[in-house]
Parts: structure tokens; C-alpha cells; sequence
């Protein structure tokens, strides 16, 4: 038997108007005890080359100038139920082209009994039966490259399959790789035509918070007995190799603010606010909102790992530069906690306003992390008579004559220092990039993209908008 126009093999036999096949019976037509009687198939299933739906079968009135209960015994003979099925197929279409094609193929081809040669010997087709003529490259009939649109309708349009029978469908072997789960998204109209087979919307959303928004899975048509079989599965949620390892913590931002599409498969707004508490609204707005009840989405930790072992006893560095980073997750009390009040561990040694002079004007403490210049250190330097207003107001320096003239080395050097007393406008009185005069803060030989890369948190104590390009 010659191959026929791909796409007409079937699994089953298949009536297309109603999606059904035969079913097996213990109690079948004994075909081998009738062999003699019909020499040709179509002598009873006539229906089979026309498309008859009603000439499939013979009537059981066919069989009663036999069986009249004198010369043969009386039978009350039923043609076979018809079980549900989505196979895409008809016995008509199919004859047709194989008449075409050229071929001499009989119902036995499909029918015969392997290995058997007694004519008659007829069981139901089975998948391997239809793959030895229309092989093909894909190999295996559950192949994911096949295209299943050949033999079978979409899941959703076989509406007479019942649950159970959904459940119990074959797992290709494609579905059992370790990295399916991570790498399943249909690239092609094949491959979604593939999955619509046997799958349906709620197979998708089951794990996917944003199934709406995703071609593939929007796509798809819903189905209650889908749904049914997917409410007693878990979510699974393989996590991605780029989340592995200490520093995702701290780079993932970038990629969430950049494009959250990924981010939506797993997560939904808790995921970000529970770490980020003073993130604005809008920023996690395109993320899922669930419902404390829905199972889905990736439950974070309580308590996230974001810092290191012995992070508490060394975080002095990381809160002075980036303090603002730091304002992601912990409030001012947070701190306060522990730093503020006669019965918590202190963050200044003893007899620290005496001699902190050296503290403010180093590089190595941010005073405005805790404490607010305008308020907690003018107030005090301004009563002593030690402060300063403005920046021709150069009552501070008095120990340096023309201060104003010499100040960039100074400010380059302790810059957190001045902050105690000038804010940013006055420097840009004279610094402005726009306006004012101009004036370069940075010295002859400064090396901008270079100190960027190293510290970045330290251009923006001025550029704060951004550090500009070099």
C-alpha cells in the first residue's frame, strides 16, 4: 500500500460529523463466522465509502432471513456504541483519496488482526496501524513534531469526551524532559495547534498569573472539564537558572522595571511588595494582583535574604552611599531601633558631640542618614555661632582667608560634610551646567566614567536625575 496525502492517518475509527469512534465489545459481530456468507466489506457498511452515516451498519432487520429461528437461531444483533473521541477523520474522505493515490487498499489494511491471515479477522485500528503508511520524520505518533491538526480536532470542539477520558490521555515523552516546564512556549502555529489538542485555557493559567496576555495562552478556548482536572494540580513553579545565586537579589531590578512579561508567569504584586515597601503603586501595577485565597504564583519568604552573613555589624558603607536603597525595604524607625534611645545600642562612642568634628567632616559617615541637616546640625552650629547661611556667608571658614577660591579640593574630599550647612542650589549658583557660571566641579584629569563604574552612588549625591554620559 502506497503512503496517501499526509495528514489522514488516524488513531481510531472515526465518523467526522460526530467525533466518534467504535468502540471495542466483548460481545462483537462474529466476522469470522460470516466470511463465507459476505465476500465484500461494503456488503454491510456501506455507508463506509459514501458517508452514510446511517448505512454504517447494517439494520438488524438484515438479519433475520437468516436467523428466523428455524434455520438459524434468533439474534438481536445492535450495532456498536459510538464513544466519544477528537479524531479528525472520515472513512469516506479517506477511501477517496486512496482511489486516487492509485491504490488497491481494502478495509483489512486497517482492520485485520496482526499477524493473522483468516479473512475477516477484524479488530479496531489502532495508532501503529495508521503510522506504517503515513510515516514520516516525526517518528513517534505523540512526536512533538508532528502536527496534530492532521488526525485530531482541538480539544475544546470535542465536546463529547467526558473527564475522565481527558485525564487519561498519553503523555508524549517531550512533556517528561527536566527543563520542559521552563521551555514549553510554542514558537509556531503548529505547536500551539498542537497543545490545543489536548490542553485548554485553564491548563495554562493553572500556573500562569498572566495567561491573558500571552499569545499562546489567550488563544486557547476555556473548558469546565479541563478545569476539573486542573483544580486538584499544584502550580509548578521551576525556578529560573538566572535567579540562582546571592546577586539576583540585587540585580533583578533592572529586569523588572525593564520588562516584567517573565516576571508576571510567577509573581504577582506581593512578590515585589513584600520586600519593597516604599515602592509607588504604579511600579508593580502591571503585575498580577491575586486574591489571598488563589493558590497560584510564587510564594516568597517572610523574611527575604538580601544581605549577607554579618550584614548588621558591617552595614555602615552600604546605608552612607546608598541610603536611598536602602529606604526600599526599612523606615526610619527600623534604624531608630537601634540606634536611638538610652536603651538601645548606640550608634556614636561616648562623649561623641564633643569630637565628632573630625566624624562630619570625613568621607566615611553620613550624617544625613540619621540625622537632618537642616534642622538637628544648623540648628546647633548656628546658636554657637559656627554656622554658615548662603555661600558668599563664609562665617564657618574664617580659619582659611579666600576659602571660597580654594573650597573644590575640600568638597571633592568631604562633600557629605558640607551638606551640614549647603544645600544643592548653592552650589549650582556657580556649577550649573545651564546658567550661573559654569564652573566644573570636578578637577583637571578627572576621570568620570571610570569613578562612576566604582561608586556610582557618589555622583548622584549631586546628579540626581542620573549620572550623564561621558
Amino acid at each position: 500500500m502506497k503512503p496517501v496525502t499526509a495528514g489522514l492517518g488516524t488513531a481510531m475509527v472515526f465518523i467526522a460529523s460526530g467525533l466518534w469512534a467504535l468502540s471495542v465489545q466483548s460481545d462483537g459481530f462474529p466476522h469470522a463466522d460470516h466470511a463465507g456468507l459476505f465476500p465484500l466489506c461494503e456488503s454491510c457498511h456501506g455507508g463506509i465509502e459514501t458517508g452514510s452515516d446511517a448505512d454504517y451498519f447494517p439494520p438488524p432487520d438484515r438479519c433475520t432471513p437468516c436467523h428466523d429461528g428455524v434455520r438459524e437461531d434468533s439474534v438481536d444483533w445492535q450495532e456498536p456504541s459510538r464513544t466519544p473521541s477528537n479524531l479528525d477523520y472520515a472513512h469516506s474522505e479517506h477511501a477517496r483519496l486512496v482511489v486516487e493515490e492509485g491504490d488497491s487498499a481494502d478495509c483489512a489494511a486497517c482492520h485485520r488482526e496482526p499477524g493473522s491471515t483468516v479473512r475477516m479477522a477484524v479488530v479496531r485500528a489502532a495508532p501503529e496501524t495508521c503510522l506504517a503508511c503515513h510515516a514520516d520524520d516525526a517518528g513517534d505518533h505523540l512526536s512533538e513534531l508532528r502536527d496534530c491538526r492532521s488526525c485530531h480536532v482541538p480539544l475544546t470542539m470535542a465536546t463529547r469526551l467526558a473527564t475522565d477520558r481527558i485525564s487519561e490521555f498519553p503523555t508524549p515523552e517531550s512533556h517528561e524532559r527536566e527543563d520542559f516546564i521552563s521551555s514549553h512556549d510554542p514558537e509556531t502555529d503548529q505547536g500551539a495547534a498542537a497543545c490545543a489538542t489536548c490542553h485548554a485555557l485553564e491548563s495554562c493559567t493553572r500556573c500562569h498569573l498572566n495567561g491573558a496576555t500571552l499569545t499562546a495562552v489567550a488563544s486557547l478556548e476555556s473548558d469546565p472539564r479541563v478545569a476539573t482536572i486542573v483544580a486538584s494540580k499544584s502550580p509548578e513553579y521551576p525556578e529560573p537558572d538566572t535567579h540562582d545565586g546571592f546577586e539576583w537579589s540585587w540585580q533583578h531590578g533592572e529586569v523588572a522595571l525593564g520588562d516584567d512579561t517573565g516576571c508576571a508567569n510567577c509573581h504577582a504584586q506581593d512578590s515585589c511588595s513584600l520586600c519593597h515597601e516604599a515602592r509607588q503603586a504604579q511600579e508593580i501595577a502591571t503585575l498580577p494582583a491575586l486574591q489571598q485565597e488563589d493558590p497560584r504564583g510564587v510564594r516568597l519568604s517572610e523574611d527575604p535574604t538580601v544581605h549577607d552573613a554579618g550584614f548588621m555589624m558591617s552595614h555602615q558603607a552600604s546605608a552612607t552611599a546608598n541610603g536611598d536603597a536602602c529606604g526600599s525595604c526599612h523606615s526610619m524607625p527600623f534604624c531608630e531601633s537601634c540606634h536611638d534611645g538610652p536603651d538601645k545600642p548606640r550608634y556614636h562612642f561616648g562623649n561623641f558631640l564633643q569630637m565628632h568634628a573630625p566624624e562630619a567632616w570625613g568621607a566615611e559617615t553620613e550624617c544625613a542618614t540619621c540625622h537632618n541637616p537642616d534642622v538637628f546640625c544648623r540648628g546647633c552650629h548656628t546658636g554657637l555661632g559656627l554656622g554658615s547661611e548662603g555661600r558668599l556667608d563664609v562665617a564657618y571658614h574664617t580659619d582659611r582667608p579666600f576659602w571660597l577660591f580654594g573650597h573644590g579640593g575640600p568638597a571633592r574630599q568631604g562633600l557629605e560634610s558640607c551638606r551640614t550647612c549647603h544645600s544643592q542650589a548653592d552650589c549650582t549658583q556657580c556649577h550649573a551646567a545651564l546658567g550661573a557660571w559654569r564652573i566644573n566641579p570636578h578637577g583637571p584629569g578627572f576621570e568620570a566614567e571610570r569613578l562612576a563604574e566604582a561608586n556610582p552612588s557618589s555622583c548622584l549625591i549631586c546628579h540626581r536625575t542620573g549620572i550623564p554620559p561621558t
